[in-house]
Parts: C-alpha cells; sequence; structure tokens
C-alpha cells in the first residue's frame, strides 16, 4: 500500500526524534531575570529625598526637645579638660547645613553602590569620620555639635540599606547572568540541551 500522502516520509522527510518526557522546547525561552529576581526596582532620587528628609526631621525633633545639648555637652566633657575654658561653639546654621549634606549625601552615595557590604561599610566610616569632628575641633578651641549630623546620618543609613535590600538597584546589575558554567538557565534549555544531558 502507497505510503499517505501527509506522512514525513511521502513528503521526502526524516521523521522528527520523540522527544523525551520532560523537555522543554525553546518556546519557554523568555527573560531569565523573571526567575532569578524577583524585587521590584529600585530608584535613588525620591528614596534619597525621603530617607534625608526623614532623618533631618528626626534630628530637628530631638533637638526641638531640647536633648541634643545635653548630649552634646556630655560628648564634649570626654574631649575637653574641665579646668580649660570653654571651647566656642559652631555657628548653628553652619550645622544644620553640614548635617542635612551628610545626611543627602549618605543616602545618595549608598545607594549608588553596588552590595550591601559596601553600604555598611560606607555607613560605618561616615558615623566614624563625623563622630572624629568632636575631638579635632576641640583642638581647634571649636564645639562642633556632632549629635545632630549623627543622628540624622545613622536614620538615614539604616533606611537606606533597607530600601536597597528590598529593591534592586540599578548600581547591583543583573544577578541572573551568574548561572553555573555549562548549564544554561533553566527558563533557556532547549531539546538538544536535555538530549546533551
Amino acid at each position: 500500500m502507497p505510503a499517505a500522502t501527509g506522512s514525513p516520509a511521502a513528503a521526502g522527510r526524516e521523521p522528527a526524534p520523540p522527544m523525551r518526557r520532560g523537555a522543554r522546547t525553546s518556546t519557554t525561552m523568555a527573560d531569565p531575570t523573571r526567575h532569578h529576581e524577583t524585587r521590584p526596582p529600585g530608584h535613588v532620587p525620591l528614596p534619597v529625598l525621603l530617607t534625608g528628609g526623614m532623618g533631618l526631621a528626626l534630628a530637628g525633633g530631638i533637638h526641638f526637645l531640647g536633648l541634643l545639648e545635653p548630649l552634646d555637652a556630655a560628648l564634649l566633657s570626654l574631649v575637653s579638660p574641665e579646668d580649660e575654658q570653654p571651647p566656642a561653639a559652631v555657628s548653628p546654621a553652619f550645622l544644620w547645613i553640614a548635617t542635612a549634606a551628610i545626611t543627602f549625601g549618605l543616602a545618595f552615595v549608598m545607594l549608588e553602590v553596588p552590595g550591601t557590604w559596601r553600604r555598611a561599610v560606607i555607613w560605618a566610616s561616615t558615623m566614624v569620620v563625623v563622630a572624629a569632628w568632636l575631638p579635632v575641633a576641640a583642638i581647634a578651641q571649636q564645639h562642633a555639635p556632632v549629635t545632630a549630623p549623627l543622628i540624622a546620618g545613622a536614620w538615614a543609613g539604616l533606611c537606606s540599606i533597607i530600601y536597597a535590600a528590598r529593591h534592586h538597584m540599578d548600581a547591583d546589575g543583573d544577578t541572573a547572568e551568574h548561572a553555573p558554567s555549562g548549564d544554561p538557565p533553566e527558563a533557556t534549555r532547549t531539546p538538544d540541551d536535555d538530549a546533551n544531558d
């Protein structure tokens, strides 16, 4: 009996090899990041404004309650002998301008660098540098209150780390490209890849 007209033999083509059970076809190819990155995309300008603003508001609220001055006086007593003349305090305007610059600058830098450990190092280093204002200024017979920038910077740094941990920042790059060598991502496997396994 002649072969059926619609069969592969009649058309002069080799029959396709049977597909192994569980194999994925190329039609399932998709963006690998969809399977490896589930966090929403992060942004920089608005979080910087929010975290910096909240840090300044927190420091300003504590100052309004009259709690910054006792803290500054207690820290000053640690680095300035009691028998010496009290050092002159820096201008309040300069203090709050410096606090705003530190707070917003710290939040911006932390969201622009990749990696949680880098953000933590920058955060801790900034707090150490700000705290070092006090003894350095005391040597120059100046009193540089550090509690306001420390409180605002600590809050902005904490919020920045939490935000970056819950969002995929552009600085972190594509986390889906680090698949083990020789094993393509699951979403891009083809029948040829399964046949080679």
